[in-house]
């Protein structure tokens, strides 16, 4: 079966046994042939068709009358991208020839009854939509009468519509643009998706495959933990520890937890330093060593109430690794990685959002002293070695 061309595409025709350069308008087209007409008559003979500068046709003529100005070629080769294929791919030929249709210049040239003004500004949507349509990743549709409608060539796999149908239906009834990232659980991808209101209660939307761009943030975010935590680690002779979620949980896992002090008021600080006193002291530690781990922990459960208003401190012993640890919960803002190295190295640093000039005494007290940190709040864990 032939396909029409419409409108039909200029081309250049170069007729292989005299090196003749005709031009002629493409018309037709199926997987094994192409149909040519021309302004003058051409002969039966084997033309290379120039669509594009990666995309030629070879063909020898099935039938051209005499003296007419159209041609059938039958295809021998398509050179597409440096490819030699032996039929047309039809998809691929449609996706370029509507993609060349929609250029701008195009479009303009059959222009009419549009001022200098009107066609410039026509020329500068033309030219945004040339632009989104060349970057793959991003889906546009029209959201009218319950419908979707692609503004695009390639389809976009792992789409929630009924999500997309309900942030259309919200965006119609208040009148405003919705921006939200939705994710494809069959098809693992996030996407971000811009609803905007349009007349007769219909929308538009853009939908941006971010998947990528969210993988590589991570992978960059985990890069640079990696660096201050190996920095920091070197720095403090391996005082100073970054843990992540499931480190910090196997820690609390694998010891026995011999209580838990919530930390509200002030007055609950001497209650913590009691509760310290009475487990650690029956492990015959040097008094002064004692001491500098309660004052450490002190520290450390203080900035809960100074800067997380709140919080908690977990009392857990490793018989097995003879070590005890303090685990203080901090429901505050979480430490910046770029404040970690001041606040470990820097005698006072303080921050509203850090660990408080307290920092410098956790870690010159206790044997050792992890940090886990996201926005939900701050977890330190303070080592004592019973021994």
């Amino acid at each position: 079966m032939a396909y029409k061309v419409l409108p039909p595409r200029p081309v250049s025709l170069l007729r292989l046994s005299t090196g003749e350069r005709v031009s002629g308008e493409l018309r037709a087209v199926s997987r094994l042939a192409i149909g040519i007409a021309s302004i003058e008559p051409l002969e039966n003979d084997r033309y290379e068709v120039d669509l594009a500068t990666d995309f030629r046709i070879i063909g020898s003529t099935v039938s051209a009358p005499r003296d007419s100005c159209y041609m059938v070629l039958d295809i021998e080769k398509v050179l597409r991208k440096e490819e030699v294929l032996e039929r047309l791919l039809l998809e691929e030929f449609q996706h370029w020839h509507l993609t060349h249709e929609l250029e701008p210049a195009a479009i303009l040239e059959r222009a009419s009854g549009l001022n200098k003004k009107q066609l410039e500004a026509v020329k500068r949507e033309l030219d945004k939509l040339s632009i989104l349509r060349q970057i793959h990743d991003i889906y546009m549709f029209v959201w009218d009468k319950g419908q979707f409608r692609s503004l695009g060539d390639i389809p976009l796999g792992g789409a929630n519509w009924d999500q997309l149908k309900r942030l259309c239906k919200d965006s119609v009834a208040s009148g405003n643009p919705i921006r939200e990232q939705l994710f494809s659980e069959q098809f693992n991808k996030v996407f971000d998706t811009h609803i905007v209101p349009m007349s007769d209660r219909s929308c538009g939307i853009a939908i941006i495959d971010v998947t990528e761009a969210i993988l590589a943030e991570r992978i960059r975010k985990q890069q640079e933990w990696q660096l201050y935590k190996d920095i920091l680690s070197v720095v403090t002779g391996e005082k100073l520890m970054l843990l992540q979620d499931e480190q910090l949980y196997e820690l609390i896992r694998s010891s026995k937890k011999y209580g838990t002090v919530h930390m509200q008021h002030p007055a609950d600080l001497a209650h913590l330093r009691k509760v310290l006193r009475d487990l650690l002291g029956p492990f015959g530690l040097p008094s002064k060593k004692l001491l500098h781990f309660v004052v450490a922990v002190n520290e450390a459960a203080t900035n809960t109430l100074t800067h997380g208003q709140s919080g908690s401190v977990e009392i857990y012993i490793n018989e097995a690794e003879r070590v005890c640890r303090a685990v203080v919960f901090d429901k505050g803002q979480g430490i910046s990685l770029a404040d970690l190295p001041k606040a470990a190295l820097v005698h006072g640093f303080s921050t509203r959002a850090s660990l408080g000039a307290g920092f410098h005494v956790m870690l010159q007290y206790a044997d050792k002293l992890m940090i886990n940190s996201t926005q939900q709040g701050t977890k330190l864990v303070l080592e004592l070695l019973l021994g």
